[in-house]
């Protein structure tokens, strides 16, 4: 007997965001928040690029608040090169980003001042599945752009 294969399900995502308390006014206090956040702030903070609709020039806000906020375009490169989906957990991608910054000047006279979020992931479930590709495809187009992005990694730990 051939193998059972479960249907491609959609489901609506949504992000709430709430402050963890955390500032950063230079890059070294942003180091110190980056090794000692939560996991789930990590991950809203390097993940969430991919729930966007749209392109940003940086793909984690790390590497945004670096290119922008501290005009450190070559670290905000550096950053955006690090695929959140080459690690198998969160702790790893925090030792990669660590990594990264620590191998710049911590001394930069660029002020800036980030506030630290972390965000709750919800899904929901849609009423269908897309078990035949041709319903898959049709689903594709109808659904809406958060309704695509489930399949991201739950927050790993």
């Amino acid at each position: 007997m051939g193998e059972i294969i479960e249907p491609f399900e959609f489901k609506q995502c949504t992000n709430i965001l709430k402050s963890t308390g955390k500032k950063a006014k230079n890059l070294r206090e942003l180091r110190d928040v980056i090794a000692t956040v939560s996991n789930e702030c990590i991950f809203h903070h390097t993940y969430h690029y991919f729930l966007k609709g749209h392109i940003l020039e940086y793909t984690s806000d790390f590497a945004h608040w670096a290119g922008e906020s501290l005009e450190e375009r070559a670290l905000a490169e550096q950053l955006s090169n690090i695929d959140p989906y080459d690690f198998k957990d969160i702790s790893d991608l925090r030792k990669e980003l660590l990594k990264a910054i620590d191998e710049r000047d911590m001394d930069s006279r660029r002020a800036i001042l980030v506030s630290v979020l972390t965000g709750l992931n919800i899904q929901m479930p849609r009423s269908r599945d897309s078990r035949p590709l041709t319903c898959f495809l049709k689903d594709m187009k109808d659904s809406g752009e958060n309704s695509h992005l489930f399949r991201l990694p739950s927050q790993r730990g």
